[in-house]
């Protein structure tokens, strides 16, 4: 039995899946007959893998053990943040949007077919570092979609117009990227009916999506085709099958964006989202500034 005691105590976290990094070192035979260094130092992509590794606490309880064990004295707890200043000859702000956490009606089907994906898990497969590095591929079986289904996934005692409005328009923003990559790609829109945009939107997606059809009426149930990987929508009675169903529901734009509205000084007239059906950056009043994605409050 050894006396031998640990230097330190640090708590064991057993769903930590990777281990730390191992340093390379030169083989034994080189080492022997030369002067050459042993350990060749991390590479630049097992650095920062390993940096993500160390960092991964849970949450900071202050217990210093992670400055006790770094040698060369890395962490400073006293660090506040600084401002950081870049000269820029143009700003484009992008703001992200997050959907809000209220249940999806079991008829829309979400959850029950891979092939069945809300509006934001579509904006990270158009993503070039989303799952499929901006390949639109279906998630069962990896194929292109030739046929996807955006669908205004709102319930009617939520059905506020200008909500239900900005979905669409998050949704034919994507329809127009989709097609962008790939011309022959059939796009249809299904809106409940009451709204009273239905002219306007169809309009617009006439302009900004090739040959995209908007079907008006309630949604009965949407649901994986029996024998193929298709997702079927039934709307007022009539069944049509794609091959990828996007569900369009209301979304929230972060606190955070506000703060950045007021210190650019936008001052944007608008109700909160992204009002322009068109993907192209748009001029705001400040000279420099454009804006991507989604308008928001000042």
């Amino acid at each position: 039995m050894s006396d031998r005691k640990k230097d330190r105590y640090i708590i064991p976290f057993d769903d930590i899946g990777a281990e730390r990094a191992k340093m390379p070192r030169i083989g034994r035979d080189e080492a022997v007959c030369s002067f050459t260094e042993v350990e060749t130092g991390l590479t630049e992509n097992l650095a920062q893998k390993e940096a993500q590794r160390c960092l991964a606490c849970r949450r900071c309880l202050g217990c210093a053990l992670c400055w006790a064990e770094c040698d060369p004295q890395c962490i400073v707890f006293e660090q506040t943040s600084e401002p950081l200043e870049l000269a820029a000859d143009a700003v484009v702000v992008a703001p992200g949007a997050l959907r809000k956490h209220e249940k999806i009606a079991s008829k829309f089907g979400f959850q029950e077919s891979m092939n069945i994906v809300t509006g934001l898990q579509f904006e990270r497969i158009l993503s070039e570092n989303g799952p499929y590095e901006g390949q639109i591929l279906r998630p069962h079986d990896g194929d292109i979609p030739r046929s996807i289904a955006f669908v205004l996934a709102v319930e009617p005692k939520d059905r506020g117009a200008a909500g239900a409005y900005h979905a669409l328009l998050y949704g034919l923003k994507e329809a127009a990227a989709a097609q962008n990559r790939h011309k022959d790609m059939d796009v249809m829109f299904f809106i409940p009916a009451g709204y009273d945009f239905v002219a306007q939107f169809k309009e617009l997606a006439s302009k900004y999506a090739v040959g995209a059809e908007v079907v008006e009426g309630e949604i009965a149930s949407i649901a994986q085709a029996p024998e193929t990987a298709g997702v079927v929508v039934d709307c007022a009675g009539t069944k049509l099958e794609v091959d990828l169903t996007v569900l369009l529901g209301r979304l929230e734009i972060p606190d955070y964006l506000k703060e950045l509205d007021r210190r650019l000084g936008l001052k944007l007239e608008s109700t909160g989202f992204w009002e322009s059906a068109s993907p192209e950056p748009l001029e705001t009043a400040v000279s420099g500034v454009s804006l991507a994605g989604f308008r928001f409050k000042d």
